[in-house]
């Protein structure tokens, strides 16, 4: 049977047994459609037993009580009520259900209330009937009617019912915000967040405050070392944040080591300062370094002074009295000198600047002024200050004051022997003092006569022959005799009586003889 059936059979039966003072009540289901029993139930009540029958109609349940003296009563089926059971219970009755009369509801559903559940809990309950209280904890006593949930915690609560305080770290509504980063180990009021007591280095009521410049620790109450720069140091350890000029450490309590000064110690005393020593304050050397000066040393020494605090004068002979300001050498020498200090004079064969540029290679035994070049003497064959001039034409010798030998072809000679370069026709020698030796002529005396030359004489100068030997003619007696002719000079006629006039041009004898004629010279007539 229908669960909703069946507690409605048992609030009937108990209603009526109150009303009819009967000891036994019998509720019978019927079907209306068919009109015969569908269900028996005996329900115990009040120590009595009640038997229920159910009569099912298509639109209502009617419950048919049968007493024991036959007695039948009909009864609305749940969630109806008056008159032919026509009204509908209030949607607020629990299990819908309510008074079959008046139709007021048994009992109210949670968060309802009033004789027919219709009204909503009043502010700060909810439950059946609103009998019970929100929890102190829900935000302006508000929680869901129905299940006591809360809209909202109060500051410092959390969960549904918000039965739960805050976790550390956290405060306010629904501990939705964190404590103020300033509370000592995260710790805060859950309602109002304030600390419960601060971090180091923090002050107020939510340690939202840190210390005052030139304060740190629990409570800011100590005061920052003396060397902070501008007082400045941290709120938690009191390391300062910068250190004052001179002072370096977490606390600013050491002075600069040697070679730094300034703010934290960051600066570099000067490369110029001795031993790379200044003030720590100030950075102002303590002393300087050759060569320079000023408080920073940061001035080197002016032209021709060098040394300590540049109270040294350059050496004398730097060129434009320039040295090193620190050691005193000499940049440039004056010409004429070398070494550091410019202190000596040039060796032989180097001058000017430095001693760097060497003598001419013309001067006598590479000598010459160490300050201006010129020479002590030039060698043979060159004059003038360098000894850059070759001896003009025609000369030789020391300062060129010798004549070339008369003989020398267009007067010239060697600058410095006066040899010759070559003679002129006729003579020989390296000064072409000699005479051609006899049988040569021309140039060097290198070409010999011609062997027709009598005796091979000819002239040395231009060695044409003096005469002629026999059969011979011409200057260098290179040709023979025209025809007819022979001898010396060719001066003699061939005999009469040689053929076509031709004879030997030495002997005078014929080649050949005219008809009629015979011999050497064709003297001697033919016998017949």
């Amino acid at each position: 049977m229908d669960i909703t059936v069946q507690k409605t059979a048992h609030l009937i039966a108990s209603t009526l047994l109150v009303i009819l003072s009967v000891e036994i009540v019998s509720v019978v289901l019927l079907d209306s459609g068919e009109n015969n029993v569908k269900k028996f139930v005996p329900v115990d009540i009040m120590d009595k037993t009640v038997q229920c029958h159910v009569l099912i109609n298509v639109t209502k349940i009617h419950v048919i009580l049968s007493l024991v003296n036959h007695v039948t009563l009909a009864v609305c089926s749940t969630g109806y009520y008056g008159h032919n059971c026509s009204s509908s219970c209030s949607l607020g009755c629990e299990h819908n259900t309510c008074e079959p009369v008046s139709g007021h509801c048994l009992m109210c559903k949670n968060g309802r209330t009033g004789t027919f559940c219709q009204e909503e809990c009043p502010l700060g309950r909810f439950g059946p009937n609103c009998t019970k209280t929100c929890s102190d904890a829900c935000a302006n006593k508000k929680c869901d009617a129905v299940n006591g949930v809360c809209h909202s915690c109060r500051p410092g609560y959390m969960g549904d019912y918000c039965q739960e305080t805050c976790s550390v770290g956290w405060f306010g509504y629904n501990c939705s915000r964190k404590c103020p980063e300033g509370c000592a180990e995260d710790k805060c009021d859950g309602e109002t967040g304030y600390c419960d007591s601060c971090a180091i280095g923090h002050t107020g009521n939510l340690c939202e405050h840190a210390c005052d410049t030139g304060w740190f620790g629990f409570n800011c109450s100590q005061t920052c070392p003396d060397n902070c720069r501008n007082k400045q140091c941290d709120p938690i350890n009191g390391f300062c944040q910068n250190c004052s000029d001179g002072y370096v450490g977490d606390r600013c309590d050491k002075v600069c080591s040697s070679g730094y000064y300034g703010q934290n110690c960051s600066m570099k005393c000067s490369d110029k300062c001795e031993h790379n020593s200044c003030d720590p304050f100030t950075g102002r050397c303590i002393r300087c370094k050759d060569g320079f000066l000023g408080q920073f040393c940061d001035q080197a020494c002016d032209n021709g002074w060098f040394g300590y605090n540049c109270s040294q004068t350059c050496p004398d002979n730097c060129k434009n009295n320039q040295c090193d300001p620190i050691n005193g050498f000499c940049q440039n020498c004056n010409d004429g000198y070398l070494g550091n200090k410019c202190d000596k004079v040039c060796s032989s064969g180097y001058y000017g600047l430095n001693c760097s540029k060497p003598c001419s290679d013309k001067c006598d035994k590479n000598a010459c002024d160490p300050f201006t070049g010129q020479c002590i003497r030039c060698k043979d064959g060159f004059l003038g200050q360098s000894c850059d001039q070759e001896c003009p034409q025609g000369y030789y010798g020391y300062n060129c004051t010798q004549n070339c030998s008369s003989n020398c072809f267009n007067s010239t000679c060697d600058l410095v022997s006066g040899a010759c370069a070559s003679c002129v026709v006729g003579f020989r020698g390296e000064q072409c003092e000699e005479k051609c030796r006899q049988g040569t002529y021309e140039y060097k005396c290198d070409s010999k006569c011609s062997e027709n030359c009598t005796l091979s004489l000819c002239n040395s100068t231009n060695g044409f022959c003096y005469s002629c030997v026999p059969g011979s003619i011409g200057d260098f007696c290179n040709k023979t005799c025209n025809t007819g002719w022979f001898g010396f000079n060719c001066s003699q006629t061939c005999p009469d009586n040689c053929k076509n006039n031709q004879c030997d041009p030495i002997s005078g004898l014929c080649q050949s003889c005219k008809n009629g004629y015979m011999g050497d010279r064709c003297d001697k007539g033919l016998v017949f």
